[in-house]
């Protein structure tokens, strides 16, 4: 469940800054952040179950937060940390405007 959480976290912020990068710059850079989105979303988890095979079992802290979800929890941290750096400008931008 916790899975399925934030993997709709991670497709609506894909699908708002594809739309706000659409509005404010053009067609093909939205599809670009959308493909960075989406490689930086598949190499990281790759690489974090890669390491946390080592450090976690594989049936986690409980039934509903095994290893599989505490990768995606700390990859979605990683992710807000680095977005909020990259899109910064464009989080700026659409506050102004409002």
């Amino acid at each position: 469940m916790v899975n399925v959480l934030i993997f709709f976290i991670h497709i609506f912020f894909a699908a708002y800054i594809f739309i706000t990068v659409k509005r404010t710059e053009s067609l093909s850079d939205a599809f670009y952040n959308l493909a960075l989105i989406i490689i930086i979303f598949s190499i990281g988890w790759s690489i974090i179950s890669f390491l946390s095979q080592y450090i976690f079992e594989p049936q986690g802290f409980a039934e509903w937060f095994d290893r599989s979800t505490i990768d995606l929890t700390i990859l979605t941290i990683g992710e807000f940390l680095f977005y909020r750096k990259y899109f910064a400008d464009l989080i700026s931008n659409g506050k102004e405007k409002q």
